[in-house]
């Protein structure tokens, strides 16, 4: 099922509504232009089903329990955690409620899971950062 038909599927059952979709959708562009993800992958299409759920059971009043402590320090030690924890900042600025911490080491998992699966995003990214910052000095 593809993610548009996903989404429509919980719309329908109630479990989220149009600003989750919205949201959903908007942290998909983001990931694709600012990160260069391909979005088109199951585990990216896992990571904003996810996403989704996570924030109607928010909406909803409900809360998940934290990610194993385990398995958070294993995410904490990566070498690749500055990037997912700036993956995630991003993200969080997309949504214009409060998410608890609890939910956040579910999100956290989900952009490590993401970085392992598509090793080449800090590679793209440390690029396109490089050029960046050299366009600016030019200027």
């Amino acid at each position: 099922m593809d993610i548009e038909s996903h989404l429509k599927m919980l719309q329908v059952r109630k479990l989220i509504d149009a600003q989750i979709v919205e949201i959903v959708f908007n942290t998909q562009a983001h990931l694709a232009r600012h990160w260069h993800v391909d979005v088109n992958t199951i585990q990216v299409k896992t990571l904003l089903i996810h996403l989704a759920n996570a924030l109607g059971r928010i909406k909803r009043q409900h809360c998940a329990s934290p990610l194993h402590k385990d398995f958070q320090i294993k995410i904490q030690r990566a070498v690749c955690f500055p990037a997912v924890s700036a993956m995630h900042q991003e993200i969080l600025n997309l949504i214009p409620f409060p998410i608890p911490d609890n939910e956040q080491t579910y999100f956290l998992a989900n952009y490590y899971s993401l970085l392992l699966d598509q090793p080449d995003i800090l590679k793209k990214r440390h690029t396109y950062c490089l050029t960046r910052s050299q366009s600016r000095h030019t200027i």
